[in-house]
């Protein structure tokens, strides 16, 4: 996930991931995309396609340098 200069990763285990990926329908070019959704005035992160999903509690900072 990248929100202005602050890059994020959400960490699932295998049972998770292929629960999750199977929740997603492919697109014209037969790939699946997780839509996150991150409200801009704040509130709850989810998933769409799985929006019980504990998402808060496996969201991970990313440390990276962007370029100047």
């Amino acid at each position: 996930m990248k929100e202005s200069h602050d890059v994020s990763y959400v960490l699932l285990d295998p049972k998770e991931s292929t629960s999750l990926l199977a929740k997603c329908g492919q697109d014209k070019n037969g790939e699946k995309k997780i839509n996150i959704r991150m409200p801009t005035g704040g509130g709850r992160i989810y998933i769409v396609e799985w929006e019980d999903f504990p998402i808060h509690s496996r969201i991970a900072r990313l440390p990276i340098l962007w370029p100047s």
